[in-house]
């Protein structure tokens, strides 16, 4: 439904429902210190002058602490290189909201955006994992991307993370965060609510 939701303009509606029913919730929701609900933005939206700006007046409308909401991008974003979409993503930022790189390493994955972007954290594609116990490959690739990561400030999740075996593998290369059906498939608000 996004490409559809895109084609026909209603993916700035959409995020607008979710972070207001995602405040709705943390405000129902007893819940950790530091605690944030990730929400995927989408190309279009960034490149509407004034999509930012909007999104914070919604935010500050919920009455939750910006620093409540992390916005994840995919690294398609990055590489088409669009100053628009650039200058909203630093302006998200410096409100004090994080932003994660979706999906790193199923794009062309050039080091050289990095610095050009307010980026927090980088997920690592499933991708590098699937085989990652068995394949010194794949293995050599996730040390070198939390290795730079580390040298720009950035936290990794990696995503795509099935089982205890894989979860304790990364752990040994000092992966601190991960994400996948080992840890939770999806679920609703109420079993969210209940886990937590």
């Amino acid at each position: 439904f996004i490409p559809i939701s895109e084609s026909i303009g209603a993916t700035a509606a959409l995020t607008e429902i979710v972070l207001q029913k995602s405040a709705e919730w943390l405000k129902e929701t007893p819940r950790e210190k530091g605690f944030k609900i990730s929400i995927n933005l989408s190309m279009y939206d960034l490149n509407l002058p004034g999509f930012a700006r909007k999104l914070l007046r919604t935010i500050e409308k919920t009455g939750m602490p910006v620093e409540t909401f992390e916005f994840e991008v995919t690294e398609g974003i990055a590489m088409k290189n669009q100053s628009t979409a650039i200058s909203q993503l630093h302006m998200l930022r410096e409100a004090g909201s994080t932003i994660a790189l979706d999906d790193f390493g199923t794009g062309y994955s050039s080091l050289g955006y990095l610095p050009k972007y307010p980026f927090s954290k980088i997920k690592l594609d499933k991708t590098f994992v699937r085989e990652s116990i068995a394949n010194k490959q794949d293995v050599s690739v996730i040390e070198a991307v939390l290795h730079m990561a580390k040298g720009h400030g950035m936290s990794v999740i990696v995503e795509g993370i099935e089982t205890a075996e894989q979860a304790e593998k990364l752990r040994e290369m000092g992966c601190k965060f991960g994400q996948g059906y080992y840890f939770g498939r999806p679920m609703s608000s109420a079993q969210l609510q209940s886990l937590l």
